[in-house]
């Protein structure tokens, strides 16, 4: 199964060693006790290795395999190291997870895909993927995948990806990532993340970039 796995800057996990490319094996398995682990929803990956402090890459896992029922974490006795993957690509990869473990509505419910234009007003319950064009306004509930273009409003919940275009403002629960483009003179710079950790990056307080792309407080009527 394809999974994501979270490692130190020195790709070590708790204490084991891993290179790319290398294929791993052990006779134990329990989840959260042995085992090689790694997480089915690739954001599940920063509640154990932060974005800041960490890397990442798409996994194989095979074998016997534990699941403990309650995030997406997966121990297994097989894993193989795949491509190394930043964050921007480990939010790609939320965004189709959730989407393809949706179902399309026109409104809202859990779970639901929707899909709107510039100056579109959408929103979805929890594990939900909205995406909007410019100018919209998305809100989401928790696990939610949100991607937004220029000026937009994209509001998520608790572990949610928060993603907008340039001078959108963006707003999440705890643990959620907000993620926006920087531009500079019309032109396209790069894009900077951030995590709600509640205190440098407050729950439920929008965010935008100012000139320098640093993220900036503002106001839900900004």
């Amino acid at each position: 199964m394809k999974t994501y796995k979270g490692f130190n800057k020195d790709m070590t996990c708790r204490g084991f060693q891993y290179e790319i490319g290398k294929e791993y094996e052990t006779d134990k398995v329990k989840t959260c006790e042995c085992g090689f682990h790694a997480c089915e929803y690739p954001l599940d990956c920063f509640g154990y290795y932060p974005p800041a402090e960490s890397r990442y890459c798409e996994v194989e896992q095979s074998g016997e395999i534990s699941k403990n029922g309650g995030d997406s974490k997966v121990a297994s006795s097989k894993i193989k190291i795949g491509a190394e993957i930043g964050v921007k690509d480990l939010i790609k990869a939320a965004f189709e997870y959730t989407k393809e473990r949706c179902t399309n509505h026109k409104t809202g419910g859990n779970r639901s895909a929707l899909t709107g234009g510039d100056r579109s007003a959408l929103s979805g319950g929890d594990r939900s993927a909205l995406s909007g064009g410019n100018w919209s306004a998305l809100s989401g509930g928790d696990r939610s995948a949100l991607s937004g273009g220029d000026r937009s409003a994209l509001s998520g919940g608790d572990w949610s990806v928060v993603y907008g275009g340039e001078g959108a403002k963006v707003r999440g629960g705890k643990h959620s990532v907000l993620a926006l483009q920087y531009w500079v003179d019309g032109e396209f710079k790069c894009i900077k993340f951030k995590e709600v950790d509640g205190t440098k990056i407050k729950e439920n307080t929008y965010y935008r970039l100012d000139s320098r792309g640093r993220f900036i407080e503002v106001k839900e009527n900004d």
